[in-house]
């Protein structure tokens, strides 16, 4: 039988798309499928972690039992249980280690802590102390570390560092810390330069007072010096080509001052600890070596 040519033919537009429906419907639910089981997985296991997790922060094996303290000799082994906190967190999950470090650095000896957990029940605490490396003399002995930071006093200490800073008052420190600071590390470097010098050699220095004018004054032994204010290094040249001439006459000084000009000084003489004279030494235009 013929087909019937007055019949409308079914155009191939619409049978692509009815396909292109039915893959996209069927091609969809098999990824929401997928995607479905893949969420509901996700959903089951973080609630296993979570159960677990809740059971983990009460189990006593987690408990934190051994607190190891490295490199703390000023910091006392109470002073970090008292900042760890432990009888109110002693449990590994539970533990802030953070907060605990910004506890310790509260301690005046700390000046860096790294606090860390290792499971299932120990703390490592690894502090870098301050070290002390001077003495300044405020309302009270107080303890400088290098960089010239007063950190706290000087209280039951079997040794206290040799150096002793005077000159310095609390007042500065509460109005200009950096300045005060600055002239703390002043001091420091006179220190160092001496101690690289000759003169250390004859006798420690005990003591750098900074006078209100500025400038500098050592305590050598028994002899006070008064240095300057400027070029350290000419005058401690200087001082050493003084001693030197001491020596050689087998006496002593009770004081030696420094002109500002570094050409001359004056020096009261003691001869074996008896009382002196004053001795006017000159040099001309000097410049760091003896003349």
């Amino acid at each position: 039988m013929s087909r019937n040519r007055f019949r409308k033919r079914r155009t191939p537009h619409l049978r692509q798309f009815r396909n292109f429906l039915g893959d996209l419907l069927f091609d969809g639910w098999r990824v929401f499928r997928s995607g479905f089981k893949m969420i509901l997985l996700t959903v089951i296991l973080g609630l296993a972690g979570f159960g677990l997790f809740e059971a983990a922060k009460s189990s006593p094996y987690f408990r934190i039992t051994a607190v190891r303290v490295e490199h703390s000799e000023r910091v006392s082994r109470e002073d970090v249980l008292h900042a760890l906190r432990l009888s109110d967190q002693n449990n590994y999950f539970l533990f802030d280690h953070i907060a605990a470090e910004e506890r310790l650095q509260d301690n005046d000896w700390v000046a860096e802590v790294e606090i860390k957990k290792v499971l299932p029940n120990k703390v490592v605490v690894h502090i870098q102390e301050r070290k002390a490396v001077a003495v300044v003399a405020l309302d009270e002995l107080h303890l400088v570390d290098a960089e010239g930071r007063v950190f706290t006093k000087a209280r039951n200490l079997k040794r206290l560092p040799s150096l002793t800073v005077t000159g310095l008052t609390s007042e500065q420190l509460k109005r200009a810390p950096d300045e005060f600071m600055s002239r703390v590390r002043r001091a420091l470097t006179i220190e160092r330069l001496y101690r690289s010098s000759p003169i250390a050699q004859r006798e420690p220095l005990d003591t750098i007072n900074l006078h209100r004018s500025g400038r500098w004054e050592l305590m050598i032994g028994r002899t006070h010096v008064v240095l300057g204010a400027d070029r350290i290094e000419q005058r401690l040249a200087y001082l050493k080509h003084i001693f030197d001439t001491l020596e050689s006459r087998k006496l002593d000084a009770e004081y030696i001052m420094i002109a500002p000009d570094l050409n001359r000084a004056i020096v009261r003489e003691i001869p074996e600890r008896s009382e002196g004279k004053e001795l006017t030494l000159k040099t001309e235009n000097y410049g760091g070596e003896a003349r």
